[in-house]
């Protein structure tokens, strides 16, 4: 196998199944001795991610301030996860870069503000987006935020997914409804070449 790490992220919105399908891929590859890290944004039990949290429930911050503490987050684990791709470890990401820049426009946001604003970052090799409708959405995620209840956002941010996947090579766009297991499969055959 490549010594050169990997980032593989699974993307979409709020209950589309990319925690689920992150932790399967995380216990497929530790069960194959494939030296692998899952990390997951935000962290909501950390000095940043609580700040988010307060200010989701609440809407107590402006776009552009909780989207700079969404990009301020990962930022901060830039050296980490150059260091693990330079050990040739494969990252499995619960969102990442790609959820800032949707979320980001989606809200009103200058394209190319937002676009710059996580530009240290290293890019994913493979993004999987877990596409499901808004209402699903709605109906999984319990709704608790002011992000996870807001229909129209939502929707906004399900079609910057779907422009991001249909324009980039390194983008797959999923089934989200299908059985986690059908899902998963996917995945893997996707990532075959990888593992070889």
């Amino acid at each position: 196998m490549n010594k050169i790490g990997h980032i593989i992220c699974f993307e979409g919105i709020d209950g589309s199944g990319k925690d689920t399908q992150a932790s399967l891929l995380f216990q497929y590859l530790q069960a194959k001795g494939i030296d692998s890290k899952m990390i997951s944004f935000p962290e909501y039990d950390k000095p940043i991610g609580l700040i988010i949290k307060q200010g989701l429930k609440n809407a107590s911050l402006n776009n552009f301030t909780l989207q700079m503490l969404f990009a301020a987050e990962r930022l901060s684990h830039l050296e980490r996860i150059q260091e693990l791709i330079a050990n040739g470890t494969i990252i499995i990401a619960d969102r990442y870069k790609w959820s800032g820049f949707v979320y980001a426009v989606s809200n009103g946001l200058p394209r190319q503000w937002a676009g710059n604003l996580e530009t240290p970052l290293p890019n994913p090799g493979f993004n999987f987006l877990l596409d499901i409708d808004e209402n699903t959405s709605i109906s999984r995620s319990g709704g608790t935020d002011s992000y996870e209840t807001n229909l129209s956002l939502l929707k906004k941010c399900r079609d910057e997914y779907l422009d991001l996947a249909r324009q980039n090579k390194s983008w797959y766009i999923i089934d989200g409804n299908l059985p986690r297991e059908e899902i998963h499969l996917k995945v893997l055959d996707i990532l075959s070449p990888i593992f070889k």
